[in-house]
């Protein structure tokens, strides 16, 4: 594994935008750490003896590690030379202060090709917040659909707002699927091959009105059937068509809609 992300968890898939966010927490660290270790420079003279303590040694190694993690190979170089030098425990101001400006150096340059995403502050926490938006009901009834509406949530947040509709449509022909089952209707094809969605709802619709021993109920799968086809021919047809975009307010209101029907599908299936 590139020593990049040798610090993220082994054992499970880490999208594009989690390595992203990962990198940008240790650049935060490593500026963080290298603006403390600037403060014992602060009005010192050349022949001034700074005393190195067990915290600004903890400090140097922590910014040794967010070096090693972003992959900085040349800075790294450099904050290893500080380190060597610090194995006493007190250096000259005049040793230290340029491999301090060395490393601060060398990290401007090399973090040019490291890119940082800044999400908008009104959507920023559905970046790792989705399924709290989305609620326990729903992850439990829909586990399978987790990773899309995830994904929309991170996309949400990045402002990349037709992907957003996009994972939220895969997350709902899930729900749409296992309200079919329920209900008796058909879902695949003679072929085994899945179904339209517009037809599982017209399929949906005969099962319902056969309802008739359980008005509340039908009533509420009525309910359903509505949403379904009110969501599939104002954001699930159009944006499968490649010159469909939507706009953050849009994309928001996908997701609130695609957040009530599967509420209400959730108490059903």
């Amino acid at each position: 594994m590139n020593s990049a992300f040798k610090s993220l968890d082994s054992g499970r898939l880490w999208s594009l935008w989690d390595m992203l966010k990962f990198l940008a927490r240790e650049f935060i660290r490593a500026n963080e750490d290298v603006a403390t270790i600037k403060g014992l420079l602060l009005n010192g003279k050349e022949d001034d003896t700074l005393v190195i303590d067990k915290g600004t040694r903890g400090t140097i190694d922590s910014l040794f590690t967010s070096i090693e993690n972003l992959n900085l190979p040349l800075t790294k170089l450099s904050v290893q030379r500080m380190k060597d030098v610090l194995v006493e425990e007190s250096v000259r101001w005049g040793v230290l202060k340029p491999r301090i400006e060395d490393i601060q150096s060398r990290m401007a340059d090399e973090i040019g090709g490291v890119l940082f995403l800044v999400a908008e502050p009104t959507t920023a926490h559905f970046y790792d917040k989705t399924m709290d938006y989305f609620g326990s009901d729903i992850e439990k009834m829909f586990p399978s659909a987790i990773e899309d509406l995830d994904e929309s949530g991170k996309a949400l947040a990045l402002g990349r707002n037709t992907a957003c509709c996009f994972h939220l449509g895969r997350a709902l022909e899930i729900a749409v699927a296992m309200a079919g089952t329920k209900l008796g209707a058909s879902i695949i094809d003679n072929c085994g091959k899945g179904l339209a969605w517009g037809v599982i709802a017209q399929n949906m619709k005969l099962k319902i009105d056969a309802m008739t021993s359980d008005k509340p109920l039908q009533v509420r799968w009525y309910r359903v059937h509505s949403f379904l086809e009110a969501f599939n021919r104002a954001w699930r047809a159009p944006t499968a068509h490649p010159k469909q975009t939507y706009t953050r307010e849009e994309s928001q209101d996908v997701m609130n809609t695609a957040r009530a029907l599967m509420n209400e599908l959730a108490s059903l299936v």
